[in-house]
């Protein structure tokens, strides 16, 4: 065998053997989005071909690695829905605080601490019977233009950012 034919063999062997080593730039895993305006975290969102992203319109979304306990705790309040109740131009505190002893009824010791840090002013909103204590945590963040973060196990309301927003 001459030189050339070998180079070339070797490098077909080469190639061959790095080809069947790479996996294919499609698999990336999943990952979680937060709104940035009130921290709802939104995910796993799958990165496989043919998935469509939810619509990011400009700054709303942030990517966010959040922490094995967030999930848990956010599983928790999703499960648990019937918290039927009206507020009108009520203190933020005070709303808190009644969500506080509904999620203590609905999920016993399960239910984390809710506080709010900081948080000023008056919401109005009505909560159905099929929403999730998650979902209505989310929603209070919004009107009261505040963000969730869980902290040591509770979920804490407050105006402070989320560290991947300082990182932009």
């Amino acid at each position: 065998m001459n030189k050339p034919t070998i180079i070339v063999m070797i490098a077909g062997v080469i190639f061959c053997m790095t080809t069947l080593g790479c996996k294919s730039s499609n698999q990336v895993g999943a990952f979680y989005l937060r709104a940035c305006d009130s921290g709802r975290l939104i995910g796993p969102i799958e990165s496989t071909p043919g998935y469509r992203l939810p619509p990011l319109d400009g700054n709303a979304y942030i990517v966010a690695k959040p922490e094995k306990s967030e999930l848990e705790i956010r599983k928790c309040l999703s499960e648990s829905i019937g918290y039927r109740s009206a507020y009108f131009d009520c203190i933020v505190e005070n709303v808190v605080n009644e969500m506080n002893l509904s999620f203590k009824h609905r999920m016993g010791e399960e239910a984390p601490p809710v506080r709010a840090e900081g948080v000023d002013g008056l919401i109005t909103m009505d909560i159905g019977d099929e929403e999730s204590a998650y979902d209505i945590l989310c929603r209070i963040a919004t009107k009261a233009k505040v963000r969730i973060f869980i902290e040591d196990g509770t979920v804490v309301l407050s105006r402070k950012k989320y560290s991947e927003l300082s990182t932009l």
